[in-house]
């Protein structure tokens, strides 16, 4: 079992002393949701902090899992190519999920980050109520060749 408080410390003296090496490997060997945990922990300086040290992938999925006070916490302090990065890594759904969470102003920050082609897919899924097959459902999907 992996003990939060040991990575949550650790952590911390990664990021006081700019260790963007040793931070991006202590998010590859532990699992998002267990991250997101400890981010939810800090000071909002120290969030914004960490996840400017991350690549967009990582910080998308650990993105996922914040609670969305933390999710408007970063969207805040990121610029409009700051935030492009983490929306251009999300799924359509999870960013559905984002915006429906989001004061007006912050959902008009991420819709500016996106591409047109991103808020006509997003304007679909927003079309259906939020507890329908409609609202549930995601429009990413891959395509198996049976070769």
């Amino acid at each position: 079992m992996v003990d939060l408080n040991e990575l949550k410390i650790k952590l911390i003296t990664l990021a006081e002393t700019n260790d963007l090496k040793g931070t991006r490997k202590m998010v590859e060997e532990n699992q998002p949701i267990d991250f997101a945990e400890i981010l939810s922990e800090l000071e909002p300086k120290m969030i914004v902090r960490i996840f400017r040290m991350l690549d967009s992938e990582e910080a998308a999925e650990i993105f996922t899992y914040l609670k969305p006070e933390f999710q408007e916490i970063i969207i805040s302090a990121f610029s409009s190519g700051e935030i492009k990065e983490i929306v251009d890594e999300l799924y359509s759904d999870d960013l559905i999920d984002v915006i429906d969470e989001m004061p007006a102003e912050i959902v008009k920050k991420i819709l500016k980050s996106t591409t047109p082609e991103q808020r006509a897919e997003l304007n679909s899924i927003l079309k259906y109520e939020e507890e329908t097959a409609g609202g549930i459902m995601t429009v990413n999907f891959i395509e198996i060749k049976q070769t």
